[in-house]
């Protein structure tokens, strides 16, 4: 493992994206230096947002400009770790692993990262969650529909490839998806594109 990681974790809504990232970094801060960024946050404190479809309650976020500003951003954080290095290296005490995780629904469309987590769920489980949140019905059907298909997944592998990791979240607990995903980050694990198959979902 570098001394410096970007991880994206990227998902359908509802699979645990955002609950997963915070666990990582409570259980990751003892070992690393770690910092955890909600790109939907990114998009809407820069303006990055361009349109709101009102009938299926989603916005729309100018992917290009994202890019160059979360990758701003990486370069920023790399400067400054690079700093801290240098002006601690005769400390060595101080001196951790960086990790920084950017979480959100896009960022397998993204670049910059050193690994990407997809988090899948099976679309039975991940209906009752979206229900729970109070998407309209056409919006849940969409979302399901996508990851029965894998849509992150395979839209993540055109950049990705064999940096690209799938867990598949069904009937395991955030310390058992948080452990896989550590696993994952720290290169002792390796979970490619193609373990998870919903498909029967989309069949049925």
């Amino acid at each position: 493992m570098k001394n410096y990681n970007v991880v994206f974790i990227s998902g359908t809504p509802g699979t645990g994206k955002t609950t997963i990232a915070n666990n990582l970094k409570k259980e990751l801060e003892s070992k690393y230096l770690v910092e955890v960024l909600s790109i939907n946050e990114i998009a809407i404190d820069n303006n990055l947002i361009l349109d709101f479809n009102e009938e299926k309650n989603y916005k729309v976020i100018d992917i290009n400009n994202l890019n160059i500003k979360l990758n701003e951003i990486i370069d920023n954080y790399k400067n400054q770790y690079n700093h801290f290095i240098s002006k601690n290296k005769n400390n060595t005490k101080l001196i951790k692993p960086k990790i920084l995780i950017v979480e959100g629904h896009i960022t397998h469309l993204l670049n910059g990262c050193d690994k990407l987590i997809v988090l899948r769920l099976n679309p039975k489980i991940l209906e009752n969650r979206l229900e729970k949140r109070k998407y309209i019905k056409e919006k849940i059907q969409d979302n399901l529909e996508s990851e029965s298909l894998g849509l992150c997944s395979s839209e993540g592998y055109e950049l990705y490839e064999n940096k690209l990791n799938e867990i598949d979240t069904t009937n395991k607990t955030i310390e058992e998806i948080t452990r896989i995903a550590i696993e994952i980050i720290e290169d002792k694990s390796s979970l490619p594109i193609g373990n998870v198959d919903f498909l029967d979902w989309f069949l049925k």
